[in-house]
């Protein structure tokens, strides 16, 4: 695994100690999920319409399951 990689591992580890969501998701803040997706916090910024955005109070969230999903059936390489 990467340096990234590692660094990555945790900070979603670090995450999901104080950032579960109900059904056992890690909810990821805006860095985390841009370095998972490989964009830019900008970007995920730009694009509300995302199905893995959650606006928890006047927070942005990023599911972390979601995001895989995304991934894996829509959006290879975004």
């Amino acid at each position: 695994m990467s340096a990234i990689g590692v660094a990555l591992a945790s900070r979603i580890a670090a995450l999901a100690a104080n950032g579960r969501a109900a059904d056992g998701d890690v909810l990821l803040d805006v860095d985390a999920a841009a370095a998972l997706l490989g964009v830019s916090a900008d970007w995920l910024y730009r694009r509300p319409h995302l199905p893995f955005r959650r606006k928890i109070g006047g927070k942005v969230k990023f599911s972390h399951d979601g995001i895989q999903q995304w991934q894996k059936h829509d959006h290879h390489g975004i």
